[in-house]
């Protein structure tokens, strides 16, 4: 045979006849592939972000598929076990750095995201044993507290010599580490000129921190 018709996985057989004894006997083989020799695809999960939740009340989950080749890779969603497919959004593969990625995001609404389902990313192909899988949900903390924020004024040798003045937003002590930080300027939303820090955990009591800096003219702070 082709080593093509071998690598590929064809099943062949082979029948042995003997009319004397009456018997008949059949064997078959396939090329084995060890899995410990597949290179797996990396799939990672990455939760909805607060704000989509709070504004849209929807939740989208990231499933990021990253391999050498993954032509020909399938990826499926679960929830509680359950296949999905409304609200999913697949990508094909592109080739980004030497390797391939699939982007696949699932959209559900928010309260079942915050139900606490389990969200499972599938991924497929022939040159694989077994599927490859990771599941998301919810995290639960067992503390929750209140945020404390505190707004900052820009400093007036900023304001005096530099061509931005820096407001300062400083939220602290809350817990589960979810939060959604606006800034309005006379009762209007503002979109530009906000810079966002990561939130950070402090692991003694469970707090967390974050920090949210809106930068504006001098004149424009001047003006009240």
């Amino acid at each position: 045979v082709s080593s093509e018709d071998w690598k590929k996985g064809s099943v062949f057989g082979c029948t042995v006849s003997h009319p004397p004894s009456n018997t008949s006997i059949s064997r078959e083989v396939k090329s084995f592939q060890d899995e410990c020799s597949v290179t797996r695809p990396s799939v990672t999960l990455s939760k909805p972000s607060f704000e989509e939740i709070w504004i849209n009340k929807t939740a989208t989950i990231l499933c990021k598929v990253v391999h050498g080749d993954l032509e020909g890779f399938g990826v499926t969603w679960q929830v509680n076990g359950m296949k999905r497919e409304d609200g999913v959004t697949t990508r094909g593969a592109e080739r980004i750095g030497g390797t391939d990625t699939i982007t696949s995001r699932l959209t559900v609404p928010a309260a079942e995201w915050d139900s606490g389902a389990l969200y499972t990313c599938v991924v497929e192909d022939k040159s694989l044993p077994t599927p490859e899988s990771r599941s998301l949900e919810k995290p639960t903390d067992g503390v929750e507290s209140r945020p404390q924020v505190y707004l900052l004024p820009p400093s007036l040798d900023e304001v005096e010599t530099d061509e931005t003045a820096t407001l300062t937003c400083l939220v602290t002590r809350f817990s589960p580490e979810d939060i959604y930080v606006a800034w309005m300027a006379n009762d209007t939303l503002l979109k530009t000129g906000i810079v966002n820090q990561p939130v950070t955990k402090d692991t003694r009591n469970g707090w967390n921190t974050m920090t949210s800096q809106l930068k504006v003219s001098p004149e424009e702070w001047n003006s009240g």
